[in-house]
Order: structure tokens, then C-alpha cells, then sequence
């Protein structure tokens, strides 16, 4: 039995969002088994250990395979075209690597619909690619990825470990890089709240890349990535270290196209890193990039153009973090009551809240990463609520729908009245068993530019007195306990 958990999914892909945004957008699925039997999947063709003679290709099939062609198919729903594909081109040919990445992808799109198929899919794989050290430094990065899927999809952690260990010691005994598994690995203790086992495998592994400076920036990007919520004290350390290298990089008397490279990819990793923890050290990152851009630019190096052009989009993040930041402190943007519909509450505002912790949750019907939020929310309702906590939930119309067949909100190609929409998001909150309500703007108020809103889910907290003291942006556990400690916090003041 197939079983969609959006909840649970959501959280797991954002814990890899941070360093594998491409993944976070993906639906993943669930798998749980209804009897105690569980039904055999027979593995594709090019993963049986005698699968049948493959048959003469006619000269339509001996093209090429392409991946870009598995993807199209994907993008318009031809799965089963798709499937097809894939498989006759790993039945032709095995050792594809081309084909063994679609079947990842492939493996990835059908957790949507049939999450066992997928999940035997990525196994297969993974103990295909396991059964074949030969094909070494080329299959690295895809046992990575398709490490990556089945740990999401099976949810089982200590089989997705020993895969993962089996692999590096594959990698390992043919004297091949591991970082890639090192950072997974990392990903996953983490994931399971082992913070100090994955902080020293990510110690381990910065000290065997530090006489390699563009692998050290890149695995200290990561560092900061990873352990930033956990230990900011290493992590400004590492951060130190990596800015002495970095600079180091673009001091030579003529640094080289890939020492600029390793230099501006650093710094802005590192910076966006910590625009939303620290946007004035995001910031200083960011000065100190754009005056390697000025030299650039004044010793007429072509590259300047391209650098400045990437600082530009980061500039535009932080100046919004430094804006969400001076928030903290100050007077709670407040609204009026007509320029809202309410879902779920009676109409207020945040001054009729005073002398109540409000938590103001930006959020979409549509976002997956804000209904990976709604059990933390419940939870913190269901704790705190009676102590004076109160979450309001602001959102605005989208033109969704309620599908009682399906029992799900879907985008409508047609008109949506704004009163159909408003019981289209009664019957989401109720599906997803939310006690708080919504407020859902119609007139000229705009929450979303008052609140410096960016990006969604964005979580405000505003103290009795009707001051913001914490604004946070996105999901995941670290935001999450970040958020619960200053709910009580504020409760006891």
C-alpha cells in the first residue's frame, strides 16, 4: 500500500535543502506495508541476475539515449514511456551512466504514485552500482544522488548508513575521493540528531582537503551549512580559516581563472550561508567579494562582469535579511480588520492581541515546505496555547480549489470565486487537523511587504507588549527549536 505524507515528506527533503536545493522540490512518498507480508517487486530487467537476452535494436533504438528526453516525458506525464525508455536503455547497456542517472530521476518522479516500485527502483540500483568497483570516479557522484533518494524514500536509516558505508569503502579501496559520501553521511547523522558524530566526520574530512584549497572552500561552505544552527563557535573557526584561504587564493601575483572561481563560489555560498542567521556578517562577506570585483573590473578582466552580476542576486538577499532584521525591537506591523477575510477565528488584529504571544506564520496552500511546518504547529497550539500563545496563520487567494475527490486543494484553470476559496482553505485546515486560524488579505494591507516577507514559510514572533523578537524563514528542525525556545521564553516574561 502506498501511502502520500506530505507532512513527513517535506521535512525530509528540507533537510537537504540547504546544499541540494534541486532536491527540495520534489514529492516524495512513503511506503508502509499493510500486512505482514510484503509484496515482492520484481526488480527491471538490467538489475536481474539473468535477465533475458536483450533483442535486436532496430536503428531507431540504437540512438543515443538521453536523459533530457527521460526528463521531457516526466515534465508532461508520460511515465510509463518514460520507464521504458530507461530500461531498455540500462538492458542495452548496464554500465550507462547517462541511463543510471535518469533511473535515479525516474526513480525520484515515481515516489509520487508507486513508492514501493521506486523504492526497489533505487535499491536495485544501489546494489548494482555496489556490485561494481570497476566503474569507480564515474559512478561516485550517482551513488551519491541515488543515495540521497533511497534514504528519503525508505526512510530507513540504518539500511540507507550501511549502503552508505558500503560505498565508501568502495570508493575508498580504489584510493577514490569519498567527499561527496563524507557530506551525505554528515547530512544523515544529522538528519537523526547525531550532531557530534557528523561534525567529525566533516572535522575529518576539511583536515584531508586542507592543502587543497578550492576542495577545502567548497567542503567549508558546506560545514557552515550544515553545523551553523549547532556550533556556531566551530563553525566560525572553519569560517576564519577558509576566508585566510580564500583571500590567500586572489593575492597571488596573478591568481588564476579558477582561483577567482574557487574564490567568488566560496564567498557566496558562505555568505548567503549566513544571510539568514547573521546578515551583517553575510554582509561583510559581501564587501570584501565586491572589492575583488573592482580590481577585476580595473585590471579589465572579462570575468568581472559574470561575478559582479551573481553578487548583485546576493546583495538583494542580505539587504532583505538586513531589513527583516531591523525588525527585532520594533512596533508589530498591524492591520485592518476589513482588508482581511478570517478562517477558522474571529476577526482581530495583533494591537486586540496585546498581552499574548503571537506567532504570525507567513504561508501557501501550495508550499510544501509550509505544511512541513503544521506539525509543529499543532504542537506548539496544543502546549502553549492555554499560557497565551496564539498562531495566526496569513495567507492570501491563488485561485485553488477543493477536490472532494481526491480530498486534496488543487490550482484551478478556471475563475475561483474568492467564497469558494475561502471553504476550499476550511476544508485544507481541517484535513490537516490545524487549531489555528487564518487571516486571508482582500484589501489594500499588505502583511507581506510589511514583514519583509522574501520567502515562504516565514515565522514572525511578537512578544505581550506587541514588539517583533524573532523572525525566521523557511522549514526544518533547526528554525523549529529555534522558534519554540523563544516561544517560552517570551511566555515567561
Amino acid at each position: 500500500m502506498v501511502t502520500l505524507m506530505p507532512n513527513q515528506i517535506c521535512r525530509q527533503l528540507y533537510r537537504y535543502s540547504i546544499l541540494q536545493p534541486r532536491v527540495s522540490g520534489r514529492v516524495i512518498a512513503m511506503t508502509i506495508a499493510s500486512t505482514c507480508l510484503v509484496p515482492f517487486i520484481k526488480a527491471p530487467l538490467w538489475a536481474q541476475d539473468d535477465p533475458p537476452a536483450a533483442k535486436e535494436q532496430s536503428e531507431e533504438e540504437k540512438k543515443p539515449f538521453s536523459a533530457t528526453t527521460v526528463s521531457q516525458l516526466l515534465r508532461v506525464g508520460k511515465i510509463d514511456e518514460a520507464i521504458d525508455l530507461v530500461d531498455q536503455a540500462l538492458e542495452a547497456e548496464a554500465d550507462n551512466i547517462q541511463a543510471l542517472s535518469a533511473n535515479t530521476l525516474l526513480a525520484g518522479y515515481l515516489l509520487r504514485t508507486d513508492g514501493e516500485a521506486a523504492t526497489a527502483r533505487l535499491e536495485a540500483q544501489l546494489d548494482y552500482l555496489l556490485s561494481k568497483p570497476e566503474l569507480g570516479r564515474l559512478s561516485s557522484p550517482l551513488l551519491a544522488q541515488t543515495l540521497t533518494y533511497f534514504e528519503m524514500a525508505s526512510k530507513d536509516f540504518e539500511k540507507s548508513l550501511d549502503k552508505l558505508l558500503q560505498a565508501k569503502s568502495m570508493l575508498k579501496s580504489q584510493n577514490l575521493s569519498t567527499q561527496q559520501l563524507d557530506l551525505l553521511h554528515a547530512r544523515m547523522l544529522i538528519s537523526n540528531d547525531r550532531i557530534e558524530d557528523a561534525k567529525s566526520i566533516m572535522d575529518e574530512t576539511l583536515e584531508k582537503l586542507r592543502d587543497d584549497g578550492g576542495s577545502y572552500l567548497q567542503m567549508a561552505a558546506n560545514y557552515v551549512g550544515l553545523l551553523g544552527s549547532y556550533d556556531s563557535d566551530a563553525c566560525k573557526e572553519v569560517q576564519a580559516e577558509a576566508l585566510k584561504i580564500a583571500n590567500e587564493l586572489v593575492a597571488k601575483e596573478s591568481p588564476s581563472a579558477q582561483d577567482y572561481s574557487n574564490y567568488f563560489n566560496y564567498m557566496i555560498r558562505s555568505a548567503s550561508s549566513f544571510s539568514r542567521s547573521d546578515a551583517v556578517a553575510a554582509n561583510d562577506i559581501l564587501q570584501q567579494a565586491l572589492g575583488v570585483v573592482e580590481k577585476l573590473k580595473k585590471d579589465e578582466d572579462t570575468a568581472a562582469q559574470r561575478w559582479e552580476r551573481s553578487l548583485d542576486q546576493l546583495k538583494q538577499q542580505i539587504e532583505s535579511e538586513l531589513r527583516r532584521a531591523a525588525l527585532i525591537g520594533s512596533v508589530a506591523p498591524d492591520f485592518a480588520v476589513d482588508d482581511f477575510q478570517f478562517v477558522g477565528m474571529e476577526p482581530t488584529t495583533i494591537s486586540d492581541l496585546k498581552g499574548k504571544v503571537v506567532l504570525l506564520d507567513f504561508w501557501a496552500v501550495w508550499c510544501g515546505p509550509c505544511i512541513a511546518t503544521f506539525p509543529h504547529l499543532k504542537q506548539w497550539h496544543e502546549q502553549f496555547s492555554e499560557d497565551g500563545l496564539v498562531i495566526i496563520g496569513s495567507t492570501r487567494f491563488y485561485n485553488y480549489a477543493w477536490n472532494d475527490d481526491t480530498g486534496k486543494a488543487a490550482r484551478s484553470t478556471e475563475k475561483v470565486p474568492e467564497e469558494d476559496e475561502l471553504q476550499m482553505l476550511t476544508k485544507f485546515r481541517e484535513s490537516y487537523g490545524l487549531h489555528h486560524g487564518f487571516i486571508v488579505k482582500t484589501g489594500e494591507t499588505d502583511l507581506s511587504k510589511e514583514y519583509c516577507v522574501t520567502g515562504i514559510p516565514q515565522a514572525v514572533l511578537i512578544d505581550k507588549q506587541g514588539n517583533v523578537q524573532m523572525v525566521r524563514v523557511g522549514s526544518g528542525e533547526a528554525n523549529a527549536a529555534a522558534l519554540e525556545e523563544k516561544i517560552e521564553q517570551l511566555l515567561r516574561e
